[in-house]
């Protein structure tokens, strides 16, 4: 009998070879990149009609999303420009991160009224994002990391603190329910329905907001330590090329 060939895919054509360093980090990429589409594929299937309900909201008013799009370009303009005329040198991480927060805070903040825990996954990963900018600036005042980032800490914190002050005076003066969980639901008065209560909230927002940029901070202390200590293997000791000349020994006669 003739012997069947089993196809066995070269692995090594993708990830490099397996004692290449980089052979890990783009085999785990490659599989959290994979889990990432499967879930996204799962949502889109089970909750179809939501993200049907969510597009019909999204192109309602038109008006507010040139408004938003309007928003986002001076943002991202504004951010470009500071960092070319103040030399601060952002990286292409800081860049993403940018532009990731305003398209996902702006864009699609509709999604708010519909999958009420959107908001709650954006005030845990986005003072992550946050923190990486600020962080970066700080290290440029040359003082130690464990201070630098003591300090990006308090900054991110104060912030977001800021941040739920806008959310607040929003709500008083436009009643744009930026505070409070709030659900579409026409049966109700205004057509939404408040699922969690403002003071709640705003608590459990910094709340997540303490605990994404903790994370932060202890990731990236070791990280930076770990660095530390990698310069210090792989730097090269000098042999003394002078030796310490001796004290010649008097002769007593």
């Amino acid at each position: 009998m003739e012997e069947i060939e089993v196809y066995e895919p070269d692995v090594e054509k993708v990830f490099g070879k397996k004692n290449n360093k980089n052979y890990k980090l783009k085999r785990n990429i490659f599989f959290i990149l994979l889990a990432i589409v499967v879930v996204i594929l799962i949502l889109l299937a089970r909750y179809l009609e939501i993200f049907k309900l969510i597009l019909t909201d999204h192109f309602r008013k038109p008006h507010l999303r040139v408004i938003e799009l309007i928003t986002e370009i001076i943002i991202i303009s504004s951010f470009y420009f500071a960092d070319k005329y103040f030399k601060l040198n952002f990286k292409r991480r800081h860049y993403f991160y940018l532009i990731g927060m305003i398209v996902i805070g702006l864009t699609f903040s509709f999604v708010y009224f519909r999958v009420p825990i959107a908001d709650k996954l954006q005030h845990f990963f986005f003072p992550m994002m946050v923190a990486s900018i600020f962080y970066h600036l700080v290290k440029k005042m040359g003082i130690k990391t464990n201070h630098a980032l003591l300090f990006t800490f308090f900054i991110v914190i104060g912030w977001s603190s800021l941040f739920e002050l806008f959310e607040y005076y929003l709500d008083v003066f436009f009643d744009w329910k930026m505070q409070g969980v709030f659900l579409r639901n026409p049966a109700f008065e205004g057509g939404f329905k408040l699922i969690q209560s403002r003071i709640d909230d705003t608590m459990i927002d910094m709340t997540l907001v303490v605990c994404g940029t903790l994370i932060y901070t202890f990731c990236t202390y070791h990280i930076e330590k770990f660095k530390q200590r990698k310069r210090r293997h792989h730097t090269p000791r000098h042999k003394n090329s002078n030796p310490t000349p001796t004290t010649p020994q008097l002769n007593h006669h």
